[in-house]
């Protein structure tokens, strides 16, 4: 793994898991390693349905969750984010519990005073995601507190 030289962004995805399931950082390591082949998780941070802030991929080094960022910025990974629609076809949802969104704003915050630079709070659909990921629009979600929904498509 190479360290991250620079930290001007926070980027937020999430897992595209349902609602009910009990995820954390090591069940979505398992998947990076095991089936994507990646030397370790992708995320910096993961916060699960219940809101407990997990570490994933040390925070010095560069990440592996959006290819136009990895090398400036820093990732966190909201447990959730997926659904089946009426015809039993998996979508996007935002179904996020309010303890994690607290929690994402509290670790953001703390991030912002650990990194300065890091200004920028932006979701994986806005740094090149051709996904719905994190299910809403992050920079509106962080100027107003007002969360935005962008959901519905297939993964």
């Amino acid at each position: 793994m190479v360290k991250r030289i620079v930290t001007n962004a926070i980027v937020v995805h999430c897992s595209a898991s349902l609602p009910k399931a009990d995820w954390g950082a090591s069940e979505i390591r398992r998947i990076h390693v095991a089936e994507n082949g990646w030397d370790d998780i992708g995320y910096h941070f993961v916060i699960t349905r219940d809101g407990v802030v997990e570490y994933g991929r040390h925070k010095d080094y560069r990440g592996a969750h959006a290819p136009k960022v990895n090398a400036n910025s820093i990732s966190i990974c909201l447990v959730g984010g997926a659904e089946y629609d009426c015809q039993g076809k998996l979508v996007s949802d935002y179904n996020f519990t309010p303890v994690q969104i607290t929690e994402l704003s509290a670790l953001v915050k703390e991030l912002q005073l650990e990194y300065p630079a890091a200004r920028r709070v932006l979701g994986h659909n806005d740094v090149g995601g051709s996904k719905d990921c994190p299910t809403f629009n992050v920079p509106h979600w962080w100027d107003t507190g007002i969360i935005e929904h962008v959901v519905g498509r297939d993964w």
